[in-house]
């Protein structure tokens, strides 16, 4: 079997100050994960999750509105650490370095959609609004953001200036928007995707350094 893109310790659980709601948010998180090796989300039910994560009904409730809420929340978490790059200073002074190593987290972001492909599908199709789109908005934006920093400390001289929110804002959307195309379709060449999503941003993004 082949190792996941990411390991169930390293999704973390939302901030809480209480422990034991930390622990309850980390049960709930194992037991559905655990359930959808062998289960869709559409046939995964509030009872089922907390008998598997023994958790009593009324305490998921308190927390979540059903089942796509608690995996909006479980993939939004998984998106947002495959979407972070871990760049030092040094090199700020290679700007196609650090680009590189977005393109390579947009890949690891595609390839662990494309694994788990019927929940992504589920969530992207829900009847009942469980938010999923808006947090993937939110942390893409958060982690582009991140990017034009950066791109602003190396001395790149992005166009037009002073439009680095709209940009966060512009490219997230429409990052969103290519990894929901790439959850409903059938494509799995996560390489081919990352390079075509990233040769759709302008002209002043450094060009990724080949590996």
């Amino acid at each position: 079997m082949t190792a996941p893109i990411i390991s169930l310790r390293d999704i973390g659980t939302p901030p809480s100050d209480e422990p034991r709601t930390a622990r309850t948010l980390r049960a709930l998180t194992t037991a559905l994960l655990e359930l959808l090796e062998h289960k869709d989300l559409n046939d995964i039910g509030v009872a089922e999750l907390c008998r598997a994560a023994d958790v009593h009904r009324t305490t998921f409730y308190g927390h979540y509105r059903g089942i796509e809420e608690l995996a909006a929340d479980i993939f939004g978490r998984i998106v947002d650490r495959l979407a972070t790059v871990d760049v030092t200073r040094d090199s700020l002074a290679q700007p196609s370095v650090v680009s590189a190593s977005y393109q390579a987290s947009m890949r690891q972001i595609l390839a662990h959609v494309s694994e788990e492909r019927p929940a992504y599908r589920a969530l992207f199709l829900a009847k009942n609004d469980a938010g999923f789109r808006r947090i993937l908005v939110s942390t893409l934006h958060k982690r582009i953001s991140i990017a034009l920093d950066f791109w602003r400390e190396a001395g790149v001289e992005m166009s037009p200036a002073g439009s680095a929110e709209a940009a966060a804002a512009y490219f997230a959307g429409g990052t969103m928007a290519c990894i929901e195309q790439w959850a409903l379709g059938e494509d799995t060449d996560a390489e081919a995707y990352a390079a075509a999503v990233m040769s759709l941003l302008p002209a002043w993004w450094p060009t990724p350094v080949s590996a």
